[in-house]
Parts: C-alpha cells; sequence; structure tokens
C-alpha cells in the first residue's frame, strides 16, 4: 500500500466522496422515518444497516488486503456461525442463525475476556398469539453485544443485551446471563 501523502486542500475526488456519503447520510434519516410508517421496526433497520455496513467492510478488506487475508479473518475464527433454538411462554419459539465477531484479549493466569457482536437472522413463531388463534410466523433480524469471561479454560461467563427486530418477540432490549462449561472430551 502506498504512504498517505498531506495535501494542503480537497480535490475533485475527495469532495464527490464527501457529497455522496453525506447525500447517503441525509437519504438515510428519510428512509428510517418512511419505513418506520411501512411498519418495519427500528431495531430491524439498524440490524439491516449493520449487516450491509459489516458486507462493506469484508469487502474492502478483500479488495485492499486480498482474499486471503478474509481467510485468514475466518481461520483464526474471529468470526463464529451459530444455530440454536429457543423456546418461551409455551406458545413462542425461535430459530436464529447468525455469525458472532469478537476479538479475545489475554488476561493473566490463563483468563481472557472477549468481548462480541451476534447478529443474527431469526425465524420466529408464535402458535395462537392472536385473539382469533391463528398462528403467527414472521422473520426477525436480531443484534446481541455483548462479552465472554474466560475464568479457566473449560469455564467461561458470558453476558449480552439482546436487540430484536420481530412482530412474535417483544422489541424490548434484554439481557442474557450464561455459564458455559466444556468438558475436556469435547475440545
Amino acid at each position: 500500500m502506498a504512504p498517505i501523502t498531506r495535501r494542503p486542500h480537497l480535490d475533485a475526488t475527495a469532495i464527490a466522496v464527501l457529497v455522496f456519503l453525506t447525500s447517503l447520510w441525509g437519504l438515510q434519516q428519510v428512509s428510517v422515518k418512511v419505513t418506520i410508517q411501512e411498519g418495519l421496526s427500528p431495531s430491524l433497520q439498524a440490524a439491516l444497516r449493520s449487516l450491509g455496513a459489516a458486507v462493506c467492510v469484508f469487502a474492502w478488506i478483500a479488495a485492499t488486503e486480498g482474499r486471503q487475508a478474509v481467510r485468514a479473518l475466518v481461520a483464526r475464527r474471529t468470526l463464529l456461525p451459530g444455530l440454536g433454538v429457543a423456546v418461551g411462554s409455551g406458545t413462542t419459539w425461535r430459530l436464529p442463525v447468525g455469525v458472532s465477531a469478537g476479538h479475545t484479549l489475554s488476561l493473566d493466569e490463563g483468563m481472557a475476556i472477549t468481548p462480541f457482536v451476534h447478529p443474527r437472522l431469526s425465524l420466529d413463531g408464535c402458535g395462537r398469539c392472536r385473539r382469533d388463534d391463528d398462528s403467527q410466523l414472521t422473520l426477525g433480524v436480531d443484534v446481541d453485544l455483548g462479552a465472554q469471561w474466560r475464568v479457566r479454560e473449560a469455564l467461561a461467563l458470558t453476558a449480552a443485551l439482546s436487540f430484536s427486530g420481530s412482530a412474535v418477540v417483544p422489541n424490548e432490549p434484554m439481557l442474557g446471563v450464561a455459564i458455559r462449561w466444556t468438558p475436556a472430551a469435547l475440545k
């Protein structure tokens, strides 16, 4: 990569990029207001924008550093795929599929802390959840922000805030806490 040189004035390319970005940001504010009126929740909009930003970041890494840099990022297990099922309230269920992105920071005595973001799509269902006893099925976009503290190699504590954008599952932020124990035979 060529070294960055300082310029005393803006050239045509810099001005074009500035005008494009500010127009895009202004259009984004208008689109948020319009889509809220159409019934698309702000949480879902934020999750979709975050997903779009992640795609742009990976495209930038691939364009500037090459595809081997993206493969190295995935090989270091920085991005972990996930699949799970959640059941609640007797008739509400969720099938999420997503990717976790985080970076492990090593601490003393084998401990580590990993802040992470976990965007995912979820298929949310509810049986007999409406007044007419009809079932409902929606696609939601959810985002978790949290941290995992590895106390020992086999034991970790996790806390996360979850934001969802589904008509079935409440659109309120939720706090989740978990203890993870991995037996030596499964490592």
